[in-house]
């Protein structure tokens, strides 16, 4: 008898994102323990297990039986992997500090991950070919040595206009697919170059009515905190992508988009969005996440939608405990209730990211999404503490009469240094700083 993948967990949390994860991988739900002898009693009836999972409990008695019994199965499981902050001697056990949550997933997808097929050769294409498309159904690649390449825009994912400009900035003039698809490629191109001569392209214009004088307050914003202009450039297009995506349906998400780009009233919510997705997309490229591009879209449309449940537009105003206390019990519930709300709302959607569900819920330090602690909780999944440093700091700036953004972070900065999150806070710090030296 055997299995695929056993765990052992205490937080309701990484217990869910754990069968999100599996059940992607391998259809089936992972078989998950809370208690050590449960645990133990599995690995004594099964023959080998292919991944043991574990995140480490608070209690040392519980995390030293825990060391003990991986020592005593060890020879019996293929992969071990360890989310926490101690280390081992035991050959093979990969383990990960809680930030790191994302590649600790990664290299769960990689120990069932397929053997990856030879390829056969490649075929250069120039850039300017992409104007032509939308989409490609193979990967694209960058040249990065004679055998060696990088997937920079997977199969069907919207080729961005501005990521094609920021390839010719850094000097790049092709990117490559496996030549298998030359034939497929030069049919679609053919075809493409016909039907564009037919396009509407005033429905687009007519279609996105962004505010252009918010974008640039935004704009000067972020060059004061010194974002980097390859965060930018992701940040456009993932705005630019749910703009287009999701403006026209007629649903209350697309409602949702539609109001905050045509209500005066939501000028400011939308403000924060855009600068929330920025910072956020900022601290995301300086930690050593897996697929950064990928968490930054995640983090834009996190950024979106985790207050869409606010009903009025001053809402966004409450965020803290003792804000919400003289209101009425309606309103009271309405704004204590939101992150879990939209966190479900969310998960309803066709087209949102994993784990975003969870990051919403999140965004204000709880677990459960209800409320506003004034102890945050240091076991948030990352892209959380991410949105919820990120929208906080700059709740800040926006409301901050000083225009040196900067100056208010900084201060934000010392006034919460104390608060759990130091590492982070010091990141935000550090690298905005640094950055507006470099560009100097």
């Amino acid at each position: 008898m055997n299995t695929q993948i056993l765990a052992f967990t205490e937080c309701p949390e990484f217990h869910a994102l754990l069968e999100v994860e599996c059940k992607e991988l391998t259809g089936l739900r992972p078989m998950v323990h809370t208690e050590v002898e449960d645990l133990r009693g599995m690995l004594d009836l099964l023959q080998t297990v292919d991944v043991l999972v574990i995140n480490e409990p608070e209690n040392k008695k519980t995390l030293f039986d825990l060391r003990e019994l991986v020592s005593t199965y060890h020879s019996n499981i293929k992969h071990i992997f360890i989310l926490g902050e101690h280390s081992s001697d035991l050959k093979g056990v990969k383990f990960f500090q809680r930030i790191f949550i994302s590649e600790l997933f990664e290299a769960v997808k990689k120990s069932f991950a397929p053997i990856e097929k030879k390829v056969s050769g490649w075929t250069a294409i120039p850039l300017m070919a992409f104007t032509h498309f939308e989409r490609l159904p193979f990967d694209l690649f960058v040249k990065l040595s004679d055998d060696k390449y990088i997937k920079r825009i997977p199969a069907y994912e919207e080729i961005q206009e501005s990521l094609i400009h920021d390839f010719k900035k850094r000097g790049i003039t092709d990117l490559f697919c496996e030549k298998e698809h030359n034939r497929d490629f030069s049919v679609m191109l053919i075809n493409n170059m016909i039907n564009k001569l037919d396009k509407d392209y005033d429905s687009i214009d007519t279609r996105i009515t962004a505010g252009n004088d918010v974008f640039i307050t935004t704009r000067e914003i972020i060059q004061n905190l010194g974002i980097a202009s390859k965060v930018i450039t992701v940040c456009e297009a993932a705005i630019e992508r749910i703009t287009q995506d999701i403006y026209p349906e007629k649903n209350k998400f697309g409602a949702y988009v539609r109001s905050l780009k045509e209500q005066s009233s939501l000028e400011f919510q939308y403000r924060l969005i855009e600068l929330t997705s920025f910072i956020g997309a900022q601290l995301i490229e300086d930690m050593n996440f897996f697929n950064k591009q990928d968490q930054m879209k995640k983090l834009v449309f996190a950024s979106y939608f985790c207050d869409m449940t606010l009903s009025n537009p001053t809402h966004i105003h409450y965020r803290r405990p003792e804000a919400t206390e003289k209101l009425g019990l309606e309103e009271h519930n309405k704004i204590n209730f939101h992150a879990l709300r939209a966190s479900e709302l969310v998960s309803t959607y066709k087209d949102t990211p994993k784990e975003v569900g969870l990051v919403i819920r999140q965004h204000h330090g709880s677990f459960s999404g209800i409320g506003f602690p004034a102890q945050k909780s240091s076991e948030l999944l990352p892209l959380s503490k991410i949105l919820m440093i990120s929208q906080d700091l700059a709740y800040a700036i926006l409301t901050d009469e000083r225009n040196n953004a900067l100056e208010v972070l900084r201060d934000y900065v010392r006034k919460h240094h104390s608060g759990g999150f130091q590492e982070l806070l010091e990141l935000v710090e550090r690298t905005m700083g640094q950055n507006l030296k470099e560009s100097a």
